[in-house]
């Protein structure tokens, strides 16, 4: 079953406290105290021909391994090639890292946090709140189906009994003098 205060985490605490953990350990890699000059182009032809020996060696056991070798012994390294590589490959990191560094920043929140346009998917201007319930069984099966089918008939017409006997006895209720007896039991 889904309500409006499912939009507010469960154990927040505690996957606060791992989110703070986490951020610890990032630090040095999301915002490291000396800030290292870009590789010159030597030093990245280098570190593509490491790469492109180490894919050579995976090769054999790994498809992957074996693709990424055929596109580094395709790969010519000019200035241009390698100023477009670099490019492709780093061009969205800084952004990414503040999205990171955002993300490990998080903080409790409560029902009064919930947007108003995501909480009117679930809740009325008056209060009152759209409650989904899923059937625990998965539906695909047909026993399953046949059971959540069966356990639903029940409960309906055990609340139209109910509706029902609420009518009769309001009925009665309006039907008698000023003095009405006490209901007893329901």
């Amino acid at each position: 079953m889904e309500t409006a205060a499912d939009l507010v985490p469960a154990d927040q605490e505690e996957k606060l406290a791992q989110l703070g953990d986490l951020a610890l350990m990032m630090t040095p890699v999301i915002a490291p105290a000396e800030g290292k000059p870009p590789p010159d182009p030597a030093a990245l032809r280098t570190a593509l021909v490491d790469l492109r020996e180490a894919a050579d060696g995976a090769a054999p056991r790994s498809p992957a391994a074996k693709a990424l070798a055929d596109a580094l012994h395709a790969f010519q390294t000019t200035d241009a090639n390698m100023e477009a590589l670099q490019s492709a490959l780093l061009k969205g990191l800084p952004g990414m890292l503040a999205e990171l560094t955002e993300s490990l920043n998080a903080e409790a929140i409560s029902p009064a946090d919930v947007p108003p346009q995501l909480l009117s998917r679930r809740q009325t201007a008056d209060g009152r709140v759209l409650v989904e319930a899923f059937p625990a069984e998965d539906l695909r099966d047909e026993t399953a189906r046949r059971g959540s089918l069966t356990q639903y008939r029940r409960w309906y017409h055990r609340q139209a009994a109910r509706r029902s006997l609420l009518l009769r006895l309001a009925r009665r209720w309006c039907s008698r003098s000023s003095r009405p007896e006490p209901i007893r039991s329901l």
